[in-house]
């Protein structure tokens, strides 16, 4: 069984290289334990983004297998050695959202995204990338000339990157707030504490803690804590540095607390965690509130 509602977009010819194009976009759900897509064999160029709103799909690369889960999507250059399908043994029908961009530096700038999220990666359907997907596949309803289509497309690019760098948060919050998660990015391997946090945002300590929680969903010292696990994990799948300095220059001052710490958010040991390759396809480590 398949339901979709989607749109695949043909221009006139010639269009011109540098115009940004929407190939296809819109949502779909599927049960067909035949729904499968070979990155090998599509044809033309571009990039995927595909975002699971239920369900669960199956994404491979080069040999190596993850699921997309409700709230994670996947990111690809086509074509590419790569595919996806429907595992009909999870349970449940597969529902995502996807959008195919193509243009003349469609490339560059995909490797560039795929440099801060990796190939499959978590996104809340309350982000802005989600969101203006969302009103893409209702606005294209609506007639529209290449020219318009391409300014939408720029625009979910836009706001795809300022997502993916992290920034998409920290407009939004008060100044006192931007300015306590900007010292805790430059200063996470320091012995931070709520002390120093509240009076860099000028307030009582109580006032800090019960606003700073209700902006985030986590009191500061878990704000810092994360922060100290995602970069632990950055450097544990990227470098050589040994584990216990690793725990010293992400703020831990006890191997063993940092190793009781990590494995409690992650899931895994450092050291199971630096041994698994599949985190390479995953990108950079995203601690959820």
């Amino acid at each position: 069984m398949l339901r979709m509602n989607a749109h695949q977009l043909l221009y006139p010819n010639p269009t011109p290289a540098y115009l940004c194009q929407i190939h296809s976009l819109g949502s779909q759900t599927v049960e067909d334990e035949n729904y499968r897509w070979d990155g090998n064999s599509r044809e033309g160029g571009g990039f995927i983004f595909q975002y699971t709103l239920a369900g669960e799909g199956s994404f491979t690369l080069d040999n190596q297998t993850l699921p997309v889960r409700q709230n994670q999507a996947f990111l690809v250059h086509v074509p590419g050695n790569h595919s996806y399908r429907y595992d009909k043994r999870t349970g449940e029908p597969w529902s995502f959202l996807w959008i195919r961009i193509e243009y003349e530096q469609s490339q560059p700038y995909y490797e560039h995204l795929l440099a801060l999220t990796g190939h499959v990666f978590p996104i809340q359907a309350e982000s802005e990338p989600i969101r203006k997907l969302k009103q893409l596949c209702l606005e294209l309803n609506k007639k529209k000339d290449k020219y318009e289509i391409a300014l939408q497309a720029y625009e979910w690019m836009l706001c795809f990157t300022r997502w993916a760098s992290g920034d998409e948060r920290l407009p939004h919050w008060p100044e006192p707030y931007i300015r306590v998660a900007a010292r805790i990015d430059q200063q996470y391997g320091e012995p931070l504490s709520l002390e120093e946090l509240a009076a860099e945002a000028g307030l009582s300590k109580h006032y800090f803690c019960k606003a700073f929680r209700k902006l985030t969903g986590l009191t500061p010292m878990q704000y810092l804590r994360n922060k100290r696990i995602e970069q632990a994990a950055y450097l544990l799948s990227s470098t050589d540095i040994s584990i216990a300095e690793i725990a010293v220059q992400t703020g831990f001052d006890n191997t063993s607390y940092f190793g009781k710490v990590f494995r409690s958010l992650v899931g895994r040991t450092p050291t199971d965690y630096r041994e698994d390759r599949m985190q390479a396809l995953s990108g950079r480590l995203r601690v959820m509130p």
